[in-house]
């Protein structure tokens, strides 16, 4: 199976907008068709962004989405510490990527990751993961 790891942008954009592209990603999480990998840090990181006052009118589809996460995703304990985004806040994201060895980091910010691939991982849009996955065989 697919291992990825979802940049906050991503979920942030599937609790606004149910149907859209990176909501389609995260149902093909819930669906089973792609391993979802988190890392403390980066459960950290969705709570606090999905909980945020701005998501108030759509709190009950935000904790569904974290409860569905906390219930399927893998979770890794990263070993290395990584310093390579534009923004610090997305490293963790590299370093769950490293320790899950996932293939993909789905982000709506490709310009706050180093160029893509790093290390073993590409940075891709969730459209662009969409692509990939529908000409895989």
């Amino acid at each position: 199976m697919i291992r990825v790891v979802l940049d906050t942008n991503i979920l942030f954009s599937a609790v606004l907008k149910p149907v859209g592209v990176p909501a389609t990603v995260f149902d093909l999480v819930i669906a089973n068709k792609l391993l979802m990998c988190v890392s403390e840090a980066v459960l950290a990181e969705y709570r606090e962004v999905l909980l945020r006052p701005v998501l108030a009118p759509h709190r009950q589809r935000a904790e569904q989405i974290l409860e569905l996460i906390s219930d399927i995703a893998l979770k890794v304990n990263p070993t290395k510490s990584v310093r390579a985004c534009k923004d610090s806040d997305d490293d963790c994201f590299l370093e769950c990527a490293d320790a899950a060895r996932a293939e993909y980091v789905v982000t709506g910010n490709i310009k706050h990751f180093p160029h893509s691939p790093w290390w073993n991982t590409q940075i891709v849009t969730a459209r662009e993961l969409l692509n990939i996955i529908t000409s895989l065989p």
